[in-house]
């Protein structure tokens, strides 16, 4: 388990680890790990603006805020798919690292083929969720 967080990770050292583990341990092409990391980015950024990253403050609904907010802007069903995808992976790769609380993964939308997606989280896992990550 790799520690990302204390005074020395900042959002830069983050997504340079992450860029690794998407090429090495994941095989990403070089075009789907620059979108993967410019997600990642806006995420982080949004969430943590001072940009020191501290797991423990981070909550599910700052997720589901931002995904809300970034849906809005880019109304592309495959821009959204895509950003979707890129959410689910980062969310699973920091569970897997005991950065954030499991279960993230399962609660963040679902995108229906040939549908306009809208993003429907559940109040109650939204709350389940606030209370794991506390």
């Amino acid at each position: 388990m790799v520690n990302f967080q204390g005074p020395d990770c900042t959002i830069a050292v983050f997504t340079a680890t992450y860029e690794h583990y998407l090429q090495a341990a994941r095989g990403f092409a070089e075009n789907s790990c620059k979108l993967h990391l410019r997600v990642v980015r806006n995420l982080l950024r949004t969430c943590i603006p001072t940009g020191e990253i501290c797991w423990p403050d981070l909550k599910f609904s700052d997720l589901a805020d931002f995904l809300t907010k970034e849906f809005r802007r880019l109304p592309n069903q495959w821009t959204q798919k895509a950003w979707l995808v890129a959410i689910r992976s980062v969310v699973r790769y920091l569970a897997s690292q005991g950065q954030i609380p499991r279960g993230w993964e399962e609660a963040l939308p679902k995108l229906e083929d040939g549908a306009l997606a809208t993003l429907h989280f559940q109040r109650g896992a939204i709350s389940a969720l606030g209370r794991l990550s506390r």
